[in-house]
């Protein structure tokens, strides 16, 4: 696997963790905290001046994550949508806002018999 370019994406993967974190090790009592889920990078307002954890999560940036690990791991695209490729609504939400899309990841033509 050719991982090789795939520290730019050290600040998503924070990101995710601080999220995993909240999740699973329990919600910081007594800070303030700002959750922010984002479509797009971007500017965000906060609702306080006060210093607060802030926990930030950018769908563009998880979308890109994701494709750079498939496209490192060297996974076929077609073979994650396989199971989903007649979900014409599941192909759309995909596309959807999405600017990271994987070439052929939804196959509408049926497989060819070997």
């Amino acid at each position: 696997m050719d991982c090789s370019g795939l520290d730019r994406f050290d600040t998503v993967v924070a990101d995710l963790n601080k999220w995993e974190d909240l999740r699973y090790g329990g919600y910081p009592v007594g800070v303030l905290t700002t959750m922010v889920f984002m479509p797009r990078r971007g500017p965000h307002e906060t609702w306080s001046d006060e210093p607060q954890d802030e926990y930030v999560l950018v769908l563009e940036d998880v979308d890109e994550l994701f494709t750079a690990m498939v496209a490192a791991a060297n996974i076929n695209p077609t073979f994650l949508g396989e199971r989903h490729r007649l979900k014409p609504a599941l192909r759309e939400w995909y596309t959807k806002d999405n600017v990271h899309l994987m070439d052929n990841l939804f196959r509408i033509d049926p497989p060819t018999p070997s």
